[in-house]
């Protein structure tokens, strides 16, 4: 059966993706503390699909990589390299990242930063970060940030406030004009153990940042990321799309924007097919998988759907 609207398909495809995959419930224990702050960890129920267990990131020049196999103890060696590489503290740089996403190769905030690294999409254009969940990528780009920001702001303790609040606001705290937000306060003295006033008014001599006094750096990272897993790495989502298939399963949808494009290669050859979570008008609320034509803009993705519906294929221009 051709798949001519995108209604008929769209119901088609939520009819044949009905039944539920099972929940994974993951859970974590308390994470390291300085002092005697600590950041509690939710537990949460997450629906993901089945696993590509050879699926894996990696940097540009592929000599770090992690895996969904080896997740844990991958993220930990990352954490090494880039920290070595950007000259900081690896323990250091861990618990920001703890902090920032629990380790979380495919985490979204409510504000939209992206990735285990949390970076925001402008910032990941900014550090030529070209897919903040990418892991591995983003590891290293956060390291060298951090690097930056501390040569910028004179310690460890402002430049986590500026990874948090952002530059501009740093400065202004630094300059006396403003003060930090809550959430910056509470993030700093989480990571350091100290309050950004006193890493601007009397930063510390020394911290002694070990995730464990008695183990090294990368044993003592893989007891923090224990648990901590990933079933299959997010694919980056494209400013602009056009949804063509949709549902809760993946093979499912795929299935159907493979049909989509052996029946109209003269217009699906070119553009990119992702896979991307999005909550479809008329649908509901919940973030469905979708099909979607990769665009740029959102004159690009209507000059797209156009053409497709004009060969009696409808579709959608979804912002992502």
């Amino acid at each position: 059966m051709r798949l001519r609207t995108f209604v008929t398909g769209l119901a088609a495809a939520l009819s044949l993706m009905a039944t539920p995959a099972p929940a994974v419930l993951q859970t974590s224990s308390t994470p390291p503390v300085i002092g005697e702050r600590s950041a509690p960890l939710p537990e949460r129920a997450t629906r993901r699909p089945p696993a590509r267990r050879t699926e894996k990131r990696c940097t540009e020049d592929r000599r770090h990589c992690i895996g969904v196999i080896s997740y844990g103890a991958d993220i930990c060696r990352a954490i090494s390299a880039a920290a070595t590489d950007a000259g900081i503290d690896a323990d250091f740089f861990a618990r920001l990242l703890w902090r920032e996403s629990l380790f979380d190769a495919n985490a979204v905030s409510p504000a939209g930063a992206q990735g285990i690294a949390q970076f925001m999409p402008g910032t990941a254009l900014l550090r030529r970060l070209d897919d903040p969940f990418n892991p591995a990528a983003a590891i290293f780009a956060s390291a060298h940030y951090l690097a930056e920001l501390t040569e910028v702001f004179g310690s460890e303790g402002l430049a986590a406030a500026a990874y948090n609040a952002g530059e501009a606001r740093l400065a202004d705290f630094a300059a006396g004009r403003r003060g930090l937000p809550p959430e910056t306060r509470a993030y700093v003295a989480a990571i350091t153990g100290h309050s950004g006033v006193t890493w601007r008014d009397s930063p510390p001599a020394e911290i002694d940042y070990r995730l464990d006094p008695e183990r090294g750096f990368e044993e003592a990272c893989r007891r923090m990321a224990a648990g901590k897993s990933v079933r299959r790495f997010r694919d980056p989502e494209p400013p602009w799309g056009v949804i063509v298939a949709a549902g809760t399963r993946r093979a499912t949808v795929e299935r159907f924007a493979a049909r989509l494009r052996r029946e109209h290669p003269d217009l699906l050859s070119g553009p990119e097919m992702r896979i991307v979570d999005a909550v479809i008008p008329g649908f509901g609320t919940r973030p469905r998988l979708t099909a979607q034509l990769a665009a740029a803009s959102r004159e690009e993705a209507s000059d797209l759907c156009r053409l497709l519906r004009r060969k009696k294929v409808f579709c959608r221009v979804n912002r992502n």
